[in-house]
C-alpha cells in the first residue's frame, strides 16, 4: 500500500510540474489587439478581413479582441465604458502609436473607419512593427502634436432648427460638427450655432493644430475650446436630446471637429 501512495504521490508530482512548465514556457502575443467596431452593420467587412488576416499569418505573436458595439449588448456596453465615441483600434492598449519607416517616424490615430485618418497599409505596417518590437504607444496629445500647425481651408455655415425637437447645427465643410438642442444663457440653439462657427472661425483664421482643441467639465456642461477661445458648451439638455452624456458630447464634437481639420486642404494651395 505504501509503494502505491508513493507511485501515485511521484505520478502526480511530475504531472504538476509538467504543467507549470508547460505554463510558464507560454508567451504572450506582441501585439494585443482590441478593436471597437460595428461589426452588425457589415460596413467594416474588409478591416475585420484584416485583422483576421493578421492573426492568422502571425499566430501567436497577434492577438485579436473584436468588440462589436453594433451589438446591443455587451459589446456596446464595453464600448462604452472605453470613453470611446467612435470606432477605434487599439494596438498594446492605444489607438495612438508612433513607429519607424524608411522616410522617418511615422504617428497614426487609429479612430474612425479607415480611409478617414489611417490606412489598411498603415495597420499592417504598425503590426509589423510591433512584431519588431519598434511599436511605441504615446498619448492622444502626442499623436496630435506630431502634425504641425498649417493653414487650412474650411468652409463654415450654421443650419437652423427644421422642426421642433431638431437641433441646429454648426457645419464645417458641409458635415455637421456641433449640434444645440438646449437654451444657454438666454441664447437660443440657433443663437448658439452661430457663436460657436464664430469662434471656430477666429480660430482657423491662423494656423492650427489639432492638440489645440480640448474639453473640460464646467458648471453648465463640458465645454469645447479652442486654445484658450471658448467655442461650445455641451448641456444637459444638449446630452439629453443627442441620447448621451455631455461629457461623451463634447468630445464627440472637439473629435469631428479634428476630423475636418485633419482632412482639409491647405489654404493657398489651391
Amino acid at each position: 500500500m505504501r509503494a502505491l501512495i508513493a507511485t501515485i504521490a511521484l505520478v502526480l508530482t511530475t504531472t504538476l510540474l509538467g504543467c507549470r512548465a508547460t505554463g510558464a514556457g507560454a508567451k504572450s502575443p506582441m501585439v494585443s489587439i482590441v478593436a471597437y467596431m460595428n461589426v452588425s452593420s457589415g460596413c467594416q467587412e474588409p478591416t475585420v478581413s484584416l485583422l483576421q488576416q493578421l492573426v492568422e499569418e502571425h499566430k501567436g505573436k497577434v492577438q485579436l479582441d473584436l468588440v462589436d458595439f453594433g451589438d446591443g449588448a455587451d459589446g456596446a456596453r464595453r464600448w462604452q465604458e472605453s470613453g470611446h465615441t467612435c470606432m477605434t483600434i487599439e494596438l498594446n492598449g492605444s489607438p495612438y502609436v508612433r513607429f519607424p519607416t524608411p522616410e522617418g517616424d511615422k504617428t497614426v490615430t487609429f479612430q474612425l473607419p479607415e480611409g478617414f485618418m489611417w490606412t489598411h497599409d498603415e495597420l499592417v505596417a504598425a503590426v509589423a512593427a510591433g512584431l519588431e518590437g519598434k511599436l511605441q504607444t504615446i498619448t492622444e496629445e502626442e499623436a496630435a502634436a506630431a502634425e504641425p500647425a498649417r493653414q487650412v481651408r474650411v468652409s463654415g455655415a450654421t443650419k437652423a432648427p427644421q422642426k421642433p425637437g431638431m437641433p441646429a447645427q454648426v457645419l464645417l465643410n458641409d458635415q455637421p460638427v456641433i449640434e444645440f438642442y438646449d437654451k444657454l444663457d438666454g441664447k437660443s440653439p440657433a443663437k448658439r450655432a452661430e457663436a460657436a462657427l464664430l469662434a471656430l472661425r477666429t480660430w482657423l483664421h491662423a494656423p492650427v493644430r489639432p492638440t489645440d482643441l480640448s474639453t473640460r467639465e464646467t458648471a453648465a456642461g463640458w465645454e469645447v475650446r479652442a486654445l484658450d477661445k471658448l467655442v461650445a458648451v455641451a448641456t444637459p439638455g444638449d446630452a439629453k436630446g443627442a441620447k448621451t452624456t455631455p461629457e461623451k458630447l463634447a468630445k464627440a464634437w472637439a473629435l469631428a471637429i479634428r476630423h475636418i481639420v485633419l482632412n482639409s486642404g491647405e489654404a493657398g494651395n489651391g
